[in-house]
């Protein structure tokens, strides 16, 4: 699906189709009015404008993006799409008159899309002609920001459209959420009602509208209270969505009268005031909402449990999604809380499973198998998919459970495949004086990527976004590795004081040589993706668009013939010098004097070891080149240097001493 089609230039039509064209797609907006394709026009232009003021985006880049927009008040001038995107305003009768022009303009193998937040997309579909290619695709605002996208196949939708969804939902770098069609999808279902038990707790003379909003940001540890974020979106907006579950769902989901109210009126009329307290009724009362229908949604298999979690966390941005809140807390604050719920809605019958001892297996790695394909999703989008205990855990336990599999798929969820381990667990265990957990987790790490070398079968890494540190180590560690253009790979460990442990030193060395190694590692180099497919770090670039798992199930090996000049030359200065060399030499080209500077930036202890390890590790075999990067672990997390580097990522350049 390459050619776009958005109908609709509101504010989610105009995001929908900013975001597809700024991944590479061809993008049409349709509204009839003139006048609102100008305002998309506007919307777009401010929204370029700040990522060019944040150095997220260069002129020429947007300019290449303008050049794959067009506008027009014609649906006709959609006939070629090979998806179009409904995206206008919530009226039933006026989607399903829509989507019957549409059936009659496109072709038979277009797919039509909806936005709808509020109406089942069965229902919808019963106006097409060929409701197996109709299908929800539930954007969040704001659809350029927000990496949320909830994916809702109709009773007739055709699973290759569903495949082909996903594949859409993948190349927008979005984290997909695959839902039922329920009422609400998953993330409304609770964070509508959330907004009018606000609303519930304000009329009832429970709390002021500023200790609600304080309490909400305080207790679920958000930056914007209810109020506050129906005031950015739309009051009348929450009403709608509210009176949408109603209509399905029943008398729980009505919207207040004072919501009603206030959607005629305009915004909430927030005060900020400092002194404000917590109201622990409050809390209850707001998380007793979520949790409820959190358990109602795994009830009715709506989605899973990790699922919840990340519509949560990347659609809400919460720290934690309902589930992970009732995992932290106590048996007797779960009890309080399931007991204020059962006094205010005492009519209502708690899901059957939702009791004070019950705790939610939530996991870090999602597997789906198809045919006699498996693929691994590393599944902490929030968290840009960081490895740590859990997620090892979760490998070496599918790796288990796997049988009759031929070709096992590794890819992380939304924009990365994994940037690198969680750092947050190493400076805890500095801080602790408990080394040897980084220690005990590294080797149990190592002996995780080990299964992925004996498994029996082909294991292909998938690399879109950032792999960096243990992130390229775990692609490393499959048989064959294709990345994106927009793939960030690389071994930043140096510079943050530590160095590649977890076989890096050995397989980054076997497929680029040691010359390359040396230099990657020792500088902290980033390829792009297409740098790494030429120097033989991965197998193959491929399009996010082009990205289908039968696509990947059949790549074969596509290496080039070899580097580039200017590799050559890296390899052969890197490999012909010694550390000390490199470090204390006086040389003639002014790139070899840069790649002098940039190890002179790096730990000394963490570079050394790390060129110690390469010359070690270059004939050794795997379980060998684990040993010896073990060696020296205690040592390196022990220095002044791995402190100050890992406790500097993200907020500014580390100094060290050398010790």
């Amino acid at each position: 699906m390459k050619k776009i089609g958005v109908v609709g230039a509101g504010t989610m039509g105009s995001g929908i189709a900013q975001k597809a064209a700024m991944e590479g797609f061809t993008v049409t907006v349709v509204d009839l009015d003139e006048a609102a394709l100008q305002k998309s026009r506007q919307r777009m232009e401010e929204i370029f404008s700040e990522s060019i003021q944040r150095r997220l985006l260069r002129d020429e880049d947007v300019a290449k993006v303008w050049g794959r927009i067009r506008f027009s008040t014609r649906l006709t001038n959609l006939a070629e799409s090979d998806l179009v995107i409904e995206a206008i305003f919530e009226d039933l009768d006026a989607k399903m008159a829509l989507f019957r022009q549409l059936s009659e303009i496109l072709s038979p193998d277009a797919v039509i899309a909806t936005n709808t937040s509020t109406f089942p997309v069965t229902d919808l579909a019963r106006s097409v002609s060929r409701p197996e290619r109709f299908v929800g695709l539930h954007f969040f605002y704001h659809p350029v920001k927000n990496r949320l996208l909830e994916i809702i196949p109709g009773d007739k939708t055709d699973p290759g459209i569903v495949e082909r969804a996903r594949q859409f939902c993948q190349a927008l770098g979005k984290v997909d959420l695959l839902c039922k069609d329920r009422p609400g999808f998953v993330v409304n279902r609770f964070f509508v009602p959330w907004l009018n038990e606000a609303v519930r707790l304000l009329a009832e003379g429970r709390a002021t509208l500023e200790e609600i909003e304080h309490t909400a940001r305080s207790g679920f540890g958000i930056g914007m209270g209810p109020f506050e974020l129906m005031n950015v979106t739309g009051v009348p907006i929450a009403a709608r969505a509210a009176a949408g579950l109603e209509r399905y769902l029943g008398e729980f989901y009505r919207p207040h009268e004072r919501l009603i109210r206030q959607a005629q009126e305009g915004p909430w009329p927030l005060e900020k005031k400092e002194d404000v307290s917590f109201r622990q009724e409050v809390f209850d009362r707001l998380f007793g909402v979520v949790i409820f229908l959190a358990n109602q949604l795994l009830e009715e298999n709506a989605c899973t449990a990790e699922g919840v979690e990340i519509g949560a966390k990347v659609g809400l941005r919460w720290p934690r999604g309902p589930l992970g809140m009732w995992n932290a807390m106590s048996e007797k604050d779960r009890a309080r809380v399931l007991g204020t719920f059962r006094s205010a809605y005492s009519g209502l019958s708690l899901p059957r499973f939702l009791k004070p001892e019950r705790h939610y297996p939530i996991r870090t790695v999602e597997l789906e198998i198809k045919d006699d394909t498996a693929t691994f999703f590393l599944s902490r989008p929030d968290q840009a998919n960081a490895l740590n205990e859990q997620v090892f855990a979760d490998l070496e336990g599918f790796l288990k459970e796997l049988r009759g599999i031929s070709t096992l798929v590794i890819r992380g969820r939304g924009k990365n495949f994994a940037a690198g381990a969680d750092i947050k667990f190493f400076l805890d265990q500095i801080r602790e004086g408990t080394i040897d957990r980084i220690v005990d987790f590294t080797a149990r790490a190592q002996q995780v990527l080990l299964q992925l070398d004996r498994f029996d079968g082909r294991v292909v890494a998938v690399v879109d976004g950032f792999a960096l540190g243990g992130g390229a180590e775990l692609a490393l560690s499959a048989d064959f590795i294709v990345v994106t253009p927009r793939a960030r790979i690389g071994f930043p460990e140096t510079g943050i004081g530590i160095y590649p442990g977890l076989g890096g030193t050995c397989r980054l060395t076997r497929r680029v040589g040691k010359g390359l190694a040396r230099y990657l590692i020792g500088t902290g180099a980033i390829l792009t993706g297409d740098e790494a497919a030429e120097i033989g770090w991965a197998d193959a670039c491929v399009h996010p668009i082009d990205l289908s798992t039968d696509l990947i199930r059949h790549l074969q090996t596509q290496r080039k013939q070899g580097p580039g000049q200017h590799w050559q030359n890296l390899a052969t200065f890197m490999e012909s010098h010694s550390l000390g060399d490199l470090l204390s030499g006086t040389f003639p080209e002014e790139w070899q004097q840069k790649i002098q500077k940039k190890l002179k930036q790096k730990a000394p202890l963490a570079l050394a070891t790390a060129f110690e390890l390469i010359d070690a590790n270059v004939t050794a075999d795997i379980e060998t080149a684990y040993a010896n990067e073990l060696k020296y672990l205690p040592k390196i997390f022990s220095t002044r240097d791995a402190l100050e580097g890992l406790q500097s990522v993200g907020k500014y350049r580390p100094k060290f001493e050398g010790r």
